[in-house]
């Protein structure tokens, strides 16, 4: 009798675990999706830009416009080069597929060369939508985002050296496992 009473209780238990988990987790799900800015894709940018740039309603209102059309370029660009560069990899497979995959890994080059173009065009056209001292501030704004990124980029001379024995030349195999 006290075996079955204990059993029961360690399954009041378990259940009761199971249940704040289920609480935590749905807490912590709801909370993430409600944080300012998860609403939509790039909400926050045009908040930003908005704020910084002071923009008037007829520019905030082109702003949004720009912002659509450029997501909408944007996903089919992304889509078609993610599928590009999987079928590129499928060719390892494939004897004698050094070709084909010649010819697509130039198709996903200029995917990614009409990506940076579009980027570009995006932005100039957000800077035709400003006047002379929005335009200012615009710049300041995309030269610090471009100075972030080159800080996080950077050239491939600027990285430290490979630890001893890691990388090309060393008796170890580099850490990524590569």
């Amino acid at each position: 009798m006290d075996s079955i009473t204990r059993n029961k209780r360690l399954g009041w238990v378990v259940m009761l675990l199971v249940v704040m988990n289920v609480v935590s987790l749905s807490a912590l799900w709801i909370g993430y999706n409600q944080r300012p800015g998860r609403d939509k894709p790039g909400k926050g940018g045009d908040r930003f830009l908005e704020q910084r740039l002071q923009l008037r309603p007829e520019q905030t209102e082109k702003l949004k416009e720009l912002r659509r059309s450029h997501f909408e370029k944007m996903n089919g660009l992304k889509k078609e080069f993610h599928e590009s560069r999987k079928g590129l990899h499928e060719f390892w497979k494939v004897e004698n597929g050094a070709a084909q995959a010649k010819g697509l890994a130039e198709k996903v080059g200029r995917l990614q060369a009409d990506i940076e173009l579009e980027i570009f065009t995006h932005f100039s056209d957000i800077r035709e939508i400003c006047d002379d001292e929005q335009k200012k501030v615009f710049d300041s704004i995309i030269e610090d985002v471009l100075q972030a990124g080159m800080r996080r980029e950077g050239p491939a001379g600027n990285r430290p050296p490979p630890r001893q024995g890691q990388g090309p030349g060393g008796n170890l195999p580099p850490r990524d496992g590569r």
